[in-house]
């Protein structure tokens, strides 16, 4: 009797032993399955997003215009006003892409910003070009620095970027970085990303959220009349009521960017003029625009635009961020 539940309780055991071996390779298994899968969406995510990419080269290199506006097909991708978005949830094999820009809402009273298209970078306030007044001007509309933070930034954007080793009024230089901790030195070069605001004296992380979406390092300086904000607008030294009316007239009858009806500046030297006849700006507002034309601070064009690439596989996405220019070669690659 002892010998035969000696082998019965080794059976049991044995067969305990099995159970637990089995469990552990089954759930090895189907843990390496779930890798596979995920692996493959991964790949497959990825992918989607660097069709985005290709479809919005396509879209500039298709451009032929010597002007660049809201209602063109990179920005839209759209052939016509009742036509589907091309850059918005596109399917394609086991998942989907947009070229789609983002911003949660910054606050409950205002509403999140959704673009499906791509963002030219003149329309922004180029950070290796812009004098101080313009950049404290930006500085002042967009972030919640108060007059003399940013003038301390603004000034000490100019430092960052000149190749002297003086301070301007408020600015920093060496001095200052080699006070800090860590500390380093001013850079005294242009600015290659936007990031390396980070680096600058009275930049934080809420002000530089605030203000990246108005500034960049590519392009010349010249800003497009035809994608400008009023915000950037104004920081080249014009007063909000010539902007305001510049900006209304440029949307239209309906007051939307990005419309058929658009008024579109086809040259920089028809700006003033233009605005002129069509009794949009005095005779002194319309020199004082045409002066700003004349002097290359405005124009009709955009060379470079911000791609952002969303590739989607089950529940995988992929996101890319890039810069090229019209003719399709890229500046900048992020993932």
């Amino acid at each position: 009797m002892n010998r035969r539940g000696s082998v019965f309780i080794l059976v049991i055991w044995s067969l305990l032993f099995l159970g637990i071996l089995a469990v552990g390779l089954s759930r090895r298994v189907f843990t390496e399955i779930e890798l596979a899968a995920f692996s493959k969406t991964k790949v497959q995510a990825r992918s989607l997003a660097l069709a985005a990419t290709k479809i919005g080269e396509q879209a500039l290199l298709a451009n032929k215009n010597p002007y660049i506006a809201l209602n063109q097909f990179w920005s839209t991708g759209k052939l016509s006003e009742e036509s589907p978005s091309a850059f918005r949830n596109i399917p394609l094999g086991e998942g989907e892409f947009s070229i789609r820009v983002y911003k949660p809402a910054p606050s409950p009273e205002e509403p999140a910003f959704e673009h499906f298209g791509l963002i030219d970078e003149e329309r922004k306030l180029n950070i290796n070009t812009a004098d101080a007044k313009s950049l404290e001007t930006l500085i002042r509309k967009v972030t919640s620095l108060d007059l003399m933070g940013a003038n301390t930034l603004a000034n000490s954007i100019v430092d960052w970027r000149d190749q002297d080793t003086f301070s301007s009024p408020g600015g920093a230089e060496d001095g200052y970085y080699s006070g800090l901790d860590p500390s380093y030195e001013c850079k005294d070069a242009p600015f290659q990303v936007l990031e390396e605001l980070h680096f600058v004296r009275g930049m934080t992380p809420q002000v530089f959220t605030q203000l990246e979406e108005f500034v960049t390092v590519f392009g010349n300086g010249v800003l497009n009349i035809n994608t400008v904000g009023e915000d950037t607008l104004v920081a080249l030294g014009l007063e909000e009521s010539i902007v305001s009316r510049i900006v209304n007239y440029r949307r239209g009858l309906d007051q939307r960017d990005g419309s058929s009806d658009d008024k579109i500046f086809e040259s920089a030297g028809s700006i003033g003029p233009e605005l002129l006849d069509e009794g949009i700006l005095s005779e002194e507002e319309a020199a004082l625009v045409s002066s700003l034309a004349s002097r290359g601070a405005i124009g009709v064009s955009s060379e470079h635009f911000a791609l952002h690439a969303e590739g989607k596989a089950d529940k995988r996405v992929k996101r890319i961020v890039c810069v090229m220019n019209r003719d399709g070669n890229v500046l900048s690659w992020r993932e």
